[in-house]
This record gives C-alpha cells, structure tokens and sequence, in this order.
C-alpha cells in the first residue's frame, strides 16, 4: 500500500523563488555598473593628470634653459609642442591641452569629445596644473576649487590676454 503514494519530495524550483533570484542578481549589476563607470571615468581623467604633469615638466625644462616659459597662450590641442619636447599620449587622446599664460601660467586639459564612448562620463569636467605644480579638477556644474576659479570651457581654443 505504501507503494503507491507520490514522494513529497519535488523537483525544480518555484516561480517566487527565480523572481527571487532575478531581482538579486539585477540589483548587484546595477551596483557593479555605477562602480564600472567611476573607475572609467576616474581612467579617463588620469590621462589628463599625467599629461599635464608632463607638460608643466616640459616647461619648467624650456625655462631653465632659455631663462623663460615657453608662450604666449597657446593651444595645444592633440599634436603637441615640439619646441618644448611635449607630446600628448599615444593613440587617441581624449583631452586637448592648452597653457594660459596670464599671470601666473596655467595648463588646461578640457575633453575633446565629452562624449567618448557615448557615455558622456567626461562632459563638464576641466582639469588645471597651477605653475607650482598642483593639480585642481573641476567637476561638472563647479566653478572654483581651493581658490582657484574655472576657465570657461573653450573646446580647447584661449585666447592671449
């Protein structure tokens, strides 16, 4: 007689519980994918930072041995400055870079396209390098940082004063 009754066990899962597990996984991708986009966008801004190091480094070589800075203001954009050994990283460059010569100097990078990779992770951001040699980065809808005040964006074109 016992034969014949059906195992309470079952097999497979329920519709609650996947919903269960679709909803889990869906919301730690979503958390992954915001961290994805920091970690590109901090990436990106890093190229910024290097070169304009370089270039502050390629001008302070120009002065010690010309006994001045290399000028006037003058846009960099991405094919460098042969005259003072700089020249933007290789491939692609996402920034352009341009050094302001109005007292004190300042080096520029402000994104080419800020809508490389149609993420738009770059729009409104402008990186600085004050010639002391410190960096400032201004973030989208800022208008000074530690005292120092943003360049209207230019799309890389600054005109002398």
């Amino acid at each position: 007689m016992g034969e014949n009754i059906k195992s309470s066990k079952r097999s497979g899962f329920s519709l609650v519980e996947l919903m269960i597990v679709v909803v889990i996984v869906g919301i730690l991708a979503s958390m992954s994918l915001v961290s994805y986009r920091k970690a590109v966008r901090k990436a990106k801004l890093t190229e910024a930072k290097l070169a304009l190091k370089l270039l502050w480094e390629c001008n302070e070589m120009y002065y010690n041995e010309h006994g001045f800075f290399f000028g006037p203001a003058y846009d960099i954009g991405d094919t460098g400055v042969s005259e003072i050994a700089f020249s933007p990283l290789s491939g692609s460059p996402l920034f352009i870079y341009s050094i302001d010569v109005d007292s004190p100097f300042v080096y520029v990078a402000e994104p080419k396209d800020p809508s490389v990779g149609g993420d738009h992770s770059l729009a409104g951001y402008e990186i600085q390098l004050d010639h002391n040699g410190r960096l400032f980065i201004f973030e989208p809808g800022m208008t000074e940082v530690s005292g120092r005040s943003r360049f209207a964006p230019t799309g890389g074109f600054r005109v002398g004063g």
